[in-house]
């Protein structure tokens, strides 16, 4: 959740003139990029880009989305009950992200 939280105050108290914004999605494309991320990682990423919008959703997670969905998919077929879980949370981030850039190509 610090993800979310740290998206919440760039979204709100960034101004066009400083980096933060920037250097949060570096930060997220660095996490994405990784061969084995945390499970918790990525469900907090996917969170915080859904809170950021379509075009930091656009920018960072569409490119690397075929892989963290295949990596997800590994996990999810785990025996370990957690790792199922923790997967499961973040399969039901990316159908969230997906329903929400279908509302937001409706709307433009």
């Amino acid at each position: 959740m610090a993800t979310l939280c740290l998206a919440a105050i760039v979204k709100r108290c960034a101004s066009p003139i400083d980096d933060l914004l920037p250097v949060l999605l570096v930060s997220f494309r660095q996490n994405l990029a990784m061969c084995q991320p945390p499970l918790a990682v990525l469900y907090g990423v996917v969170l915080a880009l859904c809170y950021l919008g379509g075009k930091s959703v656009a920018e960072v997670l569409f490119p690397q989305l075929e892989r963290v969905t295949a990596y997800v998919q590994v996990q999810l077929e785990s025996p370990n009950p957690a790792l199922q879980e923790s997967a499961l949370r973040v399969y039901d981030a990316l159908l969230h992200v997906c329903c929400l850039i279908h509302s937001w190509l409706l709307s433009s």
